[in-house]
């Protein structure tokens, strides 16, 4: 089953260089071999239920355990602290 993940920036970034060095790391660590493919990527957004999010990636992988491992919680957790604050949507 296809399974997709969720980014969503609540807020403006509050440290540019962090953010920067964010998405240095990113782009290092690529999709890691990973199938997974960018179906949104900090387009335009428009909140219907609540406020517009600052900025929204959605990653869509073939399915959940593949998500799950393409997806280390430890290093974006890492990655999420230079300028953003991860969160669950249980």
């Amino acid at each position: 089953m296809t399974a997709y993940i969720l980014f969503i920036r609540d807020e403006p970034v509050h440290d540019a260089a962090e953010m920067a060095e964010y998405q240095r790391l990113n782009r290092e660590r690529g999709s890691d071999g990973f199938d997974v493919k960018r179906l949104a990527f900090y387009g335009a957004a428009e909140g219907l239920e609540g406020p517009t999010p600052d900025g929204v990636v959605v990653l869509e992988f073939p399915s959940v355990e593949e998500a799950a491992a393409g997806t280390p919680v430890p290093a974006i957790r890492r990655r999420c602290s230079t300028g953003s604050r991860p969160r669950s949507t249980g």
